[in-house]
């Protein structure tokens, strides 16, 4: 894809995120990768005793990423921390899923890889609207790697400004 084509699929994609939360990065996996850093640190979460929950059926490369930061578990346990919700090609997951995260007190990540743009129901989002949202444009079109995040937590966005521009410096070294 050329740089113009590039430009017209940034701005389309901003266009459908309120760009005061959203944050464009490298890939999906390092929207992940930030995530799970984030909440170990700011929630106390110990990445060698607590779990991630996930989904059986997802892709080598995301189970290996999140891995890489914390313990991984496909079943419920006294040491799930963490509930990773997996939209897989854009279908949404049942609202139960939610239900189980907010009654077990698990913190949720959901995994938008496959979402251009939330679709809703009586004016509100079935997708993507928890605190932490990840995306990766890169499953639409051929713009090399392209991902993202959009989040409601400031303090979290703070988290990733800083980690982007600390990359940036090292990167221009």
């Amino acid at each position: 894809m050329d740089q113009i084509n590039t430009q017209r699929l940034i701005l389309k994609l901003k266009s459908n995120f309120n760009s005061e939360n959203f944050r464009f990065l490298l890939s999906g996996k390092l929207a992940t990768s930030l995530i799970i850093k984030y909440l170990i640190k700011e929630n106390n979460i110990n990445p060698k005793l607590s779990e991630i929950l996930v989904p059986k059926l997802m892709g080598n490369g995301v189970y290996s990423n999140i891995s890489q930061n914390i313990q991984t578990g496909t079943v419920f346990s006294e040491y799930t921390k963490i509930l990773y919700l997996y939209h897989q090609f854009g279908i949404p997951q049942s609202e139960k899923v939610k239900e189980f995260a907010e009654e077990k007190r698990l913190i949720l990540i959901e995994d938008c890889a496959h979402v251009l743009r939330a679709s809703t129901e009586n004016g509100k989002s079935k997708i993507c609207n928890s605190n932490y949202n990840l995306f990766s444009f890169s499953k639409f079109t051929n713009c090399g790697p392209l991902g993202g995040l959009i989040s409601t937590d400031k303090k979290f966005l703070d988290f990733v400004d800083k980690e982007i521009d600390k990359s940036s410096k090292l990167q221009s070294i």
